[in-house]
C-alpha cells in the first residue's frame, strides 16, 4: 500500500538522522572528492545498479556530502585515467586505484549486485585513495521490486558509519541576495576629462658625445688590433715553419744507400712519427701564414682609411 511505503521512507530518514548523531569517534579521512561508482558489470544487473547507486549518492548528500559525486559525474572525472570501475568486479584494491585516478585525497564508494535467484546481493564498499583496505563495508540483499524499501535500513546504517568518518570539502556558498534597488538603472554622471599636461622639453643629454667618443676609440683601435693578429699568424707561421724543417732535416738525415735500396737508421715508427708530424706542422704553418697575411691586409685598409 502507499501509505505502507510512504511510512517505511520516513521511519528511514528518522533512523539515518539518529545513525548520524550517535556514530562513535572515528580517525577523520579527508573525501575530496567523494565519488558513488558502480563497482561491477554482471548480466542483468546493469539498471538496478545505477539506480542503487543514485540512491547512495541521494543519501550521502543528504547526510551532508552535498559535493557527492554521482556514477556519471565520476566518469568524467575518470575519462583522463582511461580507468572503468565497473572492471573492479568489487575488488577493494582496485577501488582504491579509481580513488588515486580521482585524487589524492579521494573517496571512492562502490556498488558491487549480484544475481541471486529471484534476488539480489548488494556490497557496498567505502575506499579511500591508493588503499586495499575499506573504509566502511556492507551486504545486504533485495528485490526487483521493493528495492528502495528493502535497502533502506541498510542503506541508512551504511551512510551512518561513513559520514562521521569523512573530511568533507565545505559546502558551496549560496548566492548572496541584491541589494534593494540594485536592478534600477542609475543616471549616467558625465566626468569631464582631465587636461593633457603640456609635454616638457627633453633635455638634451651628453651621453650622445661620449658614445662618439667610444665609437671613435673603437675605431682607432681596430686597426692596431687586426696588426697584431697579423703579427701573430704569422709568428705562428715562422714558428711552426721551422719546427716542420726540424723533422725533415731529421728524415732526410736518417736515410742512407743499403745495396741500391734508401734504408732510415729510425725505427719504422719513430720515422712515421716524424714525417706526420712534420706535414702536421707544415699545415699549422701554412694556416697561420694565410691568417696572418688577411690580417695584415685588413689593417693596412684600415690604417689607409683611417687616413
Amino acid at each position: 500500500m502507499p501509505w505502507a511505503v510512504q511510512s517505511r521512507r520516513v521511519l528511514s530518514s528518522l533512523l539515518l538522522s539518529l545513525a548520524l548523531a550517535q556514530a562513535p569517534a572515528s580517525p577523520v579521512v579527508p573525501a575530496e572528492p567523494l565519488a558513488v561508482v558502480v563497482s561491477s558489470q554482471r548480466p542483468g544487473c546493469d539498471a538496478l545498479a545505477s539506480k542503487v547507486a543514485a540512491q547512495v549518492q541521494q543519501a550521502l548528500v543528504a547526510a551532508g556530502a552535498d559535493r557527492a559525486l554521482t556514477d556519471e559525474k565520476a566518469h568524467q572525472w575518470l575519462t583522463v585515467s582511461k580507468l572503468e570501475p565497473a572492471t573492479c568486479v568489487g575488488a577493494t584494491a582496485c577501488l582504491g586505484k579509481v580513488a588515486a585516478a580521482l585524487g589524492k585525497r579521494a573517496v571512492v564508494v562502490g556498488v558491487d549486485l549480484t544475481p541471486d535467484v529471484a534476488s539480489f546481493k548488494v556490497h557496498l564498499e567505502a575506499v579511500a585513495s591508493g588503499q586495499s583496505d575499506s573504509l566502511v563495508a556492507i551486504d545486504f540483499s533485495v528485490d526487483a521490486d521493493d528495492w528502495q524499501t528493502q535497502s533502506a535500513e541498510p542503506l541508512t546504517a551504511f551512510v551512518g558509519d561513513l559520514v562521521p568518518r569523512l573530511s568533507l570539502p565545505p559546502a558551496l556558498p549560496a548566492p548572496r541576495p541584491a541589494p534593494p534597488g540594485a536592478d534600477v538603472p542609475r543616471a549616467a554622471v558625465p566626468v569631464e576629462p582631465m587636461p593633457e599636461p603640456s609635454p616638457e622639453p627633453q633635455p638634451t643629454l651628453p651621453i650622445t658625445v661620449h658614445q662618439h667618443q667610444q665609437a671613435s676609440a673603437g675605431r682607432r683601435a681596430l686597426p692596431w688590433l687586426t696588426t697584431a693578429g697579423a703579427v701573430a699568424g704569422l709568428g705562428v707561421a715562422g714558428s711552426f715553419s721551422v719546427m716542420g724543417n726540424n723533422d725533415q732535416r731529421l728524415v732526410t738525415a736518417s736515410l742512407s744507400l743499403l745495396n741500391g735500396q734508401q734504408v732510415s737508421s729510425l725505427t719504422r715508427a719513430d720515422f712515421n712519427a716524424a714525417v706526420s708530424r712534420g706535414n702536421e706542422r707544415y699545415t699549422v704553418a701554412f694556416i697561420g701564414a694565410l691568417c696572418g697575411a688577411a690580417f695584415l691586409a685588413l689593417s693596412l685598409a684600415l690604417f689607409a682609411a683611417g687616413d
